[in-house]
């Protein structure tokens, strides 16, 4: 097993705004990913696209705190 690859803050923000197809507004880090119009097709989508480069985050993980906020010192969901 390789380890997990790096992606950054700024990644996260980037590839939820591309999921949303809105990359002129700015998201906010506590706000609800769902209000922003991100459903539970594109978390799939986006679950399947961490596992790809083995960041293994469940489809469960994602919707129950659908954020960027940081949790915790090391682990950041969408």
């Amino acid at each position: 097993m390789t380890n997990p690859e790096i992606i950054s803050h700024q990644w996260l923000q980037e590839r939820v705004q591309q999921l949303i197809e809105d990359n002129d507004t700015e998201l906010d880090q506590e706000e609800s990913l769902i209000l922003y119009g991100l459903d539970s097709l594109r978390v799939m989508r986006f679950a399947a696209e961490l596992k790809e480069r083995n960041i293994h985050v469940s489809f469960e993980d994602l919707i129950k705190s659908p954020t960027l906020a940081r949790e915790g010192a090391n682990k950041s969901l969408i």
